[in-house]
């Protein structure tokens, strides 16, 4: 069958007269549903990169991507997963507009 181990560890070792530690690892059963799961993913991913030195403001700042993964799906009213995607905007300026004989040209340099 299945099991659900816990375990801890011994902080002080007893002096000469103090008591013996308890166990340090409990098994449960996980027969009828008894074992409780929460969701556990991994640490997030390195962020995508920023690709351009500048955005259009018309077409407002690109953003960078970072992901994770599941690594335990919950179980038996256990906590659900967190998102797996975060997005956030990229730290970059805004192009400077040339015109040119009526026509805009945005530099990217």
């Amino acid at each position: 069958g299945e099991y659900a181990y816990r375990a801890r560890y011994v902080i002080q070792e007893p002096n000469v007269n103090g008591e013996v530690c308890p166990e340090l690892i409990q098994k449960e059963s996980c027969e009828g549903g008894g074992c409780v799961s929460n969701c556990t993913v991994t640490e997030w991913e390195e962020w995508s990169p920023c690709e351009l030195p500048c955005f259009n403001q018309d077409e407002g700042a690109p953003t960078r991507r970072r992901g994770r993964h599941v690594l335990q799906l919950p179980r038996n009213g256990g906590n659900e997963c967190p998102p797996l995607v975060d997005t956030d905007t990229c730290n970059i300026p805004v192009c400077e507009e040339e015109c040119l004989v009526g026509t805009c040209v945005v530099s990217r340099t």
